[in-house]
């Protein structure tokens, strides 16, 4: 099957500036972990409601749910205003919550693999003009 795509002409995301953006949880999933098997994560996309940057996303934000995060978790969930018990949450009580997010930007990474050991590392991402692409990072929530 032929795929008639340009691949030259891709533009790298646009980084949000580093702060603290007030956002609606758009996507809230629990998926597998991709790093470390038979873990758990929750997978959540945002949008931005206010400010200068009303609109944007901010997408794949990730909390692993492995006991030892769980601290995150609890932090997420009570900036969205649900306060579990023991028995949990369900992540539909999170879709369309209201909650302030602190991004950071960070190197947008890139598998490699290494031609003399056959091993995958992680390497910066470069443009173009061979400048590093950075990516906005959620690192933090409070209740609006």
């Amino acid at each position: 099957m032929e795929i008639k795509v340009d691949l030259e002409n891709i533009e790298e995301p646009e980084a949000l500036p580093e702060g603290v953006y007030v956002v609606q949880v758009k996507r809230c999933e629990m998926k597998d972990s991709k790093r470390t098997a038979g873990n758990k994560n929750l997978e959540m996309d945002y949008v931005i409601i206010e400010g200068d940057h009303a609109g944007k996303e901010i997408r794949f934000d990730v909390l692993s749910l492995a006991q030892k995060a769980l601290f995150r978790v609890r932090d997420f969930v009570e900036a969205c205003g649900v306060f579990p018990g023991k028995d949990g949450f369900k992540t539909e009580e999170l879709i369309g919550a209201i909650l302030q997010v602190a991004v950071r930007l960070e190197p947008s990474m890139r598998n490699e693999i290494d031609i003399n050991t056959g091993a995958t590392k992680l390497v910066p991402r470069l443009n173009r003009d061979g400048k590093q692409v950075l990516r906005s990072r959620v690192s933090g929530y409070s209740a609006r």
